[in-house]
C-alpha cells in the first residue's frame, strides 16, 4: 500500500524528511507528517523492513522497526527529546510516576508488596525506567500491589494508600508500552476502592492549585471518577475539592464540586490514554484533555482542604476504574507557556498522539458500559489496545438503560462526543438486553434503533456499528425468541439501515446459547467477565479496523 511510505523523490520531500532520510540512511522511512504513530499492519508487506524509521512531527515521536513480520510489526518509540515534565516545569508540590519525572532524580519510584508472603521491595530505576526485571522476579507467581508512590519533586510528600484495602494494582495493564498503575474499581464483581493520599499536613486550595496526569479511564458515564483531593477516603459525591467525574445519563460533569452545584467543563472523560490537566486561577478551573480545553467552571466557595486523595470518585454500585502513569501537582496557578511545555512533556513520556484523526463514541447499557469487568479490561477499552490507529475514544453508556431511554437522552449524552474535528466520527452501540427483558418484541426494538441511527447520522457521525444482542440467563422463553427475531431483522436490514454490524451473537462462544453459564465468560448470566469482554473486544476492533483499512486504501 505506497500510501503509508514516503516514495517521493528527494526533491518533492520536505526538508526534515530528506534530513532525516539522509542521516540515518533509511529506506523506506515515513516522514511525510502522518497524524498517528505506527501500527502492526505496517509491516513487511507495506514495504518497510527491521530498521525503517517512521517520523510524526507534531509529537516529535520517533519510531524504528523491531518487526515487521505481516499482520503483527513491532515498532519501538525513540524518545528524540529527552526533557522531562518536572524539568519542563519546575517547582511541583508532590508528583508521583512509574518512570523518572526528573533527571537529575535518581531515587526510588516506587514500593511494591507481594500477596504471597507480604515483602516489600523498594523499586529503582535502570536508566529512567523503573527496574521492570526486578519487578517480575520478585512478584513471580503472586500478585503485586503498590504501598508507596514516592516524591520526585524533592520535597519529600510520598502518596501511600490509607490501608491494605485501599492498594492500588500493578499488574501488566500499559501505556505507550509501559507498565501502569491499575486503580481497579470493580474487580470481577467485587467492590474494591483503590487510592494514595498525602499527609493532612498538605493544605489544598483549588482557586489556585493545578495538576496534571497521564490516565486511561474504563468509561466516561458514572463509573468514570477519575481522582479527587479531599481528606475522605473513599471520596464522597459533594466533598470533593477537585475531582474528575460523570454523573446520570445527563449529565457529563468534569471539574470542581461543592455539595450543591455541578460545574461543567464540556469535556467528557476520554477513555483512550489521554493527557489530563487542570488548570486553576482565582476564579475559575479549566480542564484540558490532550489538546481539547473545556469551557471555565466556576471556583467552589469550599476551596481549601488538608490533605490529598488521588484515587477513585466514591460510586454506590460502580466506582471509578482507570489507569495512571504518573501525577503531578502544583500548589500554585500554572501558566499558558507552562502548561504548552508540560503537556508537550507528558507526550513523549505517555507516547500518546494528541493530532488523533479518529472519533469512536461508544453508547449502550451495562455490558457497553463495561458493569463486572476487572478496571479497564472491559470491552470498550481492550478494542482500543486492539486498533491500528491513534483514535480518540469516548464510552457514554449506561447501566439499566432501554432502547427507548437511550433514544430519548441521545441529545444530552452520545451526541455530545461528535466533533467536526476529526476526519472520522464512529459511533458504536449495543443495546437491546434490558429492552427485551421489559417484554418489548425484536421488532419493535429494532424500530427503535433506526431511529437512533438516524439521529446519530443527523448530528454528523459517518460511521455507525451496531451489535447483535448475546443470550442472556434472564432472556428466556417468548425473550429468547424475541432476541433472535430483532437480531435476525438487524442482519437483513443493515445495508439498507446503513450500519455495519457486529454479530457479537455469532461468535461461537460468546454467542452460543449455554454461554451465559459459563463462570469464566460470565459474572451473573448477563455481564461477561473480562475474558468475555475480551472476546467481544476481538470482533469489534475488526470490524473498526476493516472499516479504517479501507480508509487507507481510499487514501492511496
Amino acid at each position: 500500500m505506497a500510501s503509508k511510505l514516503d516514495t517521493m523523490n528527494a526533491a518533492d520531500r520536505s526538508p526534515m524528511a530528506v534530513g532525516l532520510s539522509t542521516l540515518m540512511n533509511i529506506t523506506p522511512a515515513r516522514v511525510d507528517a502522518p497524524l498517528r504513530s505506527p501500527g502492526r499492519f505496517d509491516d513487511v508487506n507495506s514495504g518497510f523492513s527491521i530498521g525503517s524509521h517512521w517520523y510524526v512531527p507534531s509529537l516529535n515521536a520517533l519510531y524504528v522497526a523491531a518487526s515487521t513480520l505481516a499482520g503483527a510489526a513491532l515498532w519501538q518509540h525513540l524518545d528524540s527529546d529527552v526533557t522531562l515534565p518536572l524539568d519542563a516545569v519546575t517547582g511541583a508540590l508532590s508528583a508521583w510516576g512509574v518512570c523518572r519525572l526528573r533527571a537529575a532524580y535518581t531515587g526510588n519510584l516506587f514500593q511494591v508488596i507481594r500477596a504471597s508472603d507480604n515483602a516489600t521491595l523498594d523499586v529503582g530505576q535502570v536508566g529512567y525506567e523503573a527496574d521492570w526485571a526486578a519487578v517480575d522476579a520478585f512478584g513471580a507467581g503472586t500478585t503485586l500491589a503498590i504501598t508507596i508512590l514516592y516524591d520526585q519533586s524533592g520535597n519529600g510528600r510520598n502518596w501511600t494508600p490509607a490501608s491494605a484495602a485501599k492498594r492500588p494494582t500493578l499488574a501488566f495493564n500499559t501505556i505507550g508500552g509501559r507498565r501502569v498503575v491499575t486503580f481497579a474499581g470493580v474487580v470481577d464483581g467485587t467492590l474494591a476502592y483503590q487510592s494514595v493520599e498525602l499527609p493532612t499536613t498538605v493544605t489544598l486550595d483549588r482557586r489556585t492549585h493545578s495538576a496534571f496526569s497521564i490516565i486511561r479511564h474504563a468509561s466516561s458515564v458514572r463509573t468514570a471518577g477519575i481522582y479527587g483531593l479531599d481528606t475522605t477516603n473513599p471520596v464522597a459525591t459533594g466533598s470533593e475539592v477537585f475531582n474528575v467525574k460523570t454523573g446520570s445519563p445527563t449529565e457529563s460533569v468534569i471539574g470542581a464540586y461543592n455539595g450543591s452545584s455541578n460545574f461543567s467543563s464540556g469535556l467528557s472523560p476520554d477513555v483512550t490514554p489521554t493527557v489530563l490537566g487542570v488548570l486553576s486561577g482565582t476564579s475559575n478551573i479549566r480542564m484540558r484533555q490532550n489538546d481539547d480545553l473545556g469551557t471555565a467552571i466556576g471556583a467552589a466557595t469550599s476551596s481549601v482542604a488538608s490533605g490529598a486523595v488521588f484515587g477513585q470518585i466514591y460510586r454506590t454500585t460502580y466506582p471509578g476504574k482507570f489507569d495512571a502513569m504518573c501525577f503531578i501537582l502544583f500548589d500554585r496557578t500554572i501558566t499558558d507557556a507552562e502548561e504548552l511545555r508540560m503537556r508537550r512533556a507528558l507526550y513523549r513520556l505517555g507516547r500518546i498522539n494528541p493530532q488523533r484523526e479518529i472519533n469512536i463514541v461508544v453508547d449502550g447499557d451495562s455490558i457497553s458500559q463495561g458493569a463486572l469487568s476487572t478496571a479497564l479490561v472491559n470491552r470498550d477499552v481492550q478494542t482500543r489496545k486492539l486498533l491500528d490507529v491513534s483514535v480518540r475514544g469516548r464510552n457514554y453508556a449506561y447501566f439499566g438503560q432501554t432502547a427507548a431511554q437511550l433514544l430519548a437522552a441521545f441529545a444530552g449524552r452520545a451526541a455530545l462526543g461528535y466533533s467536526s474535528k476529526f476526519r472520522r466520527n464512529i459511533y458504536s452501540f449495543l443495546i437491546g438486553h434490558n429492552t427485551l427483558n421489559a417484554g418489548i418484541s425484536g421488532a419493535d426494538l429494532y424500530a427503535t434503533v433506526q431511529a437512533i441511527v438516524a439521529a446519530a447520522k443527523a448530528i454528523g457521525y459517518d460511521t455507525i456499528f451496531v451489535g447483535t444482542v448475546l443470550p442472556s440467563g434472564a432472556l428466556v422463553g417468548t425473550k429468547e425468541t424475541e432476541r433472535l427475531a430483532y437480531n435476525a431483522l438487524l442482519r437483513a436490514g443493515a445495508a439498507a439501515l446503513g450500519v455495519t454490524i457486529i454479530d457479537y451473537a455469532a461468535n461461537p462462544i460468546m454467542g452460543a446459547a449455554n454461554a451465559p453459564a459459563n463462570t469464566a465468560l460470565y459474572g451473573d448470566q448477563i455481564h461477561p467477565l473480562s475474558y468475555g469482554y475480551a472476546l467481544m473486544a476481538a470482533d469489534e476492533a475488526a470490524a473498526f479496523n476493516i472499516t479504517l483499512l479501507r480508509d487507507w486504501q481510499k487514501a492511496a
